[in-house]
């Protein structure tokens, strides 16, 4: 850790006074005090909201004697540092109270949790931020150093880790931890099915703990894929939580791990599964606290989680605020799904559920003994200046990094190529046509519809086989790996299998011959009959058989496109799964780089893979 100049202002003498460090009105600037005494336990909310005998440090001032314990604080959190505790104690504003919220516990490579703090620091100290460096003992008799940064506005505390400093431990009980996957379905872990009293975790840049008031959601957030996440549980029976997520601080970046606390009067919301229905809807009884972009995670039987955008219904009767259009009668489309009776909805502030079923597939059940989640994703326009969603909370904790872009990499963006009618707007169009006896005056019209037509099936097939193509490329990764390093075969095989869906779709619709060449075929048939003479009805009713081949073969591809990224989307998450259940390193990052295989495809999307719709 670079020593920060301590700039020579000297000590300005302030009386103390008693403060409300609740009032909102004030403005978002960032305040620390010195609490004139130390407390050998966790301060009360109440103290923290209205402190007494509190001594403020002027703004721009370094140098200070301190008599007690460390207070620094912006309209949304409170960070206390207490000379007799382990780490760092956060406050979160809920109303007119500071409530207690996670504790930040820095450890040591070799010596584990420090016990207690003997100094601290100031490093900076301005309106915008404030920086403290605290060093705390070991029980081997040596140091720990960790700063602690407060900026203006947002409820994130950022630390950076300095020299004997190996990791962060975010001491915060909850019973579900989630890791959002705009991908693949979010990686839930409840603390019941956890089988030993540490999981290692993905590492992919962030970690939701909904606390158990449903007030607060506590998210680490961290620079390197490297950096290693290990969850600790605690209790037993319904007891049982995830007490501690632990969070190394990367080696070769930044040292800095960050922590935001999201909070708001039931932020979050568990609903159990076995009262929904599959068509019917069912009133929450729950508000959602702002406007929002939410997001309903609903457990399956398999283990696996299906993420849902929450649409939100206005007076009109539309939906808006997820990028996708829904039926009156909030029904949805998929290629792989079909029609489906589309999960959840905000009307107002009401929230409406059901568990869905999906006729092509019905297999896909959700589980009944297990809970909905649903958290705000990201904030719309009307919501309160205060109020975060998960990727506002990412995007202000990684402000002025390396990673300041990586919203945008949580994107799926669209395919260039993707810009052609499908077959069925165009088959549907030339019938109409030719049902009005139009297509000779209309046949420059018709031949440019046909010809991107023509285009669009053939962008399918072209995305088709990069699904193939990567299927081939991973399979034959598969098999190298279990001949390198046989005790992973069990794993592989278990991933080759998913990937094996991909041949029995092929085979199942057909693909061998419902190809763009068999649909340029039909294309021209349909030319030739623009200038036709023959009987009217005859060539009625080629227009149609025409129309149905060609919506056959496109239909096919369309849906089987869908098909492999449902089954990619389930690759992904089930590698997620396993890399928690890993019982060795190799089997964690063998499951780690078959899930990082998946962007290779997930990533970008067609329309008609249907990947915005859930």
């Amino acid at each position: 850790m670079k020593t920060a100049r301590v700039l020579g202002l000297g000590v300005i003498a302030l009386a103390t006074t008693r403060f409300c460090l609740c009032e909102t009105a004030a403005p978002q600037e960032v305040r620390i005090f010195d609490t004139m005494v130390t407390s050998p336990t966790v301060l009360a909310s109440d103290a923290v909201s209205r402190p007494s005998g509190w001594r403020p440090i002027t703004a721009g001032q370094l140098e200070h004697d301190w008599k007690g314990d460390v207070c620094a604080v912006n309209n949304h959190i409170a960070l206390v540092l207490r000379r007799s505790a382990q780490g760092a104690e956060c406050y979160y504003r809920l109303g007119s109270q500071m409530v207690k919220g996670p504790t930040l516990i820095p450890t040591s490579r070799n010596a584990g949790k420090a016990n207690s703090a003997h100094m601290f620091k100031l490093i900076e100290n301005m309106p915008q931020r404030v920086t403290i460096e605290a060093t705390a003992t070991l029980a081997s008799g040596g140091k720990l150093t960790t700063r602690y940064t407060l900026k203006m506005g947002v409820p994130i505390v950022e630390t950076q880790a300095g020299d004997e400093t190996c990791a962060l431990l975010v001491e915060a009980p909850a019973r579900h931890v989630v890791l959002p996957d705009p991908f693949a379905g979010d990686l839930v872990l409840s603390a019941a099915d956890a089988q030993t009293p540490q999981v290692r975790f993905p590492s992919e840049h962030m970690l939701l703990q909904l606390q158990e008031d449903r007030n607060a959601i506590v998210m680490p957030v961290w620079l390197s894929s490297q950096q290693r996440v290990r969850l600790h549980i605690g209790g037993s029976g319904d007891a049982k939580t995830i007490h501690v997520a632990e969070v190394t601080y990367p080696q070769a970046h930044q040292p800095a791990v960050w922590v935001a606390v999201l909070a708001a009067p039931n932020i979050w919301h568990e609903q159990r599964q076995g009262e929904l229905h599959p068509v019917k809807d069912a009133k929450l009884d729950w508000k959602a606290p702002f406007r929002a972009q939410w997001r309903a995670d609903l457990r399956r039987t398999d283990g696996l989680t299906d993420s849902w955008k929450c649409p939100i219904r206005n007076a009109k009767g539309e939906f808006e605020g997820v990028g996708f259009s829904l039926k009156k009668a909030r029904t949805g489309w998929a290629s792989a799904g079909g029609t489906f009776a589309y999960p959840p909805c905000i009307e107002g502030d009401t929230c409406y559920l059901r568990k869905t079923k999906f006729e092509p597939w019905p297999e896909i059940q959700y589980d009944d003994n297990r809970s909905a989640l649903l958290y705000p994703f990201c904030r719309l326009d009307g919501s309160p200046a205060g109020a975060l969603g998960v990727l506002n909370a990412l995007d202000a904790a990684l402000q002025g990094t390396s990673k300041a872009s990586l919203r945008n990499a949580l994107r799926i963006q669209s395919v260039e190529r993707d810009k052609w009618p499908p077959t069925c707007t165009v088959t549907g169009e030339y019938e109409k046509i030719f049902d009005a006896g139009q297509e000779k005056t209309k046949k420059t019209f018709l031949l440019g519809r046909l010809e991107e037509m023509n285009n669009f099936v053939i962008g399918i097939r072209s995305r088709m086989n990069e699904f193939l193509d990567w299927g081939r490329k991973t399979r034959a990764w598969l098999a190298k790996t279990k001949a390198e390093k046989p005790q992973l075969a069990a794993l592989a095989d278990e991933f080759e299998n998913h990937i094996a869906q991909f041949a029995k779709v092929y085979e199942r619709r057909k693909l061998d011959e419902r190809t763009p060449a068999a649909a340029r075929v039909l294309i021209d048939k349909v030319i030739q009959l623009i200038d036709s003479n023959e009987d009217r009805e005859k060539k009625l009713e080629r227009i149609k058989q025409l129309g149905r081949e060609t919506r056959t073969i496109g239909g096919n591809q369309d849906s089987a496109i869908g098909e492999f990224r449902m089954f990619t989307k389930q690759l992904r998450q089930r590698a997620g799964m396993r890399m928690t259940e890993a019982q060795d390193d190799a089997a964690f990052e063998f499951a780690r780089e078959m899930r990082q295989r998946t962007m290779e495809v997930l990533q970008c999307a067609f329309g008609h893979e249907s990947a915005e719709a859930d």
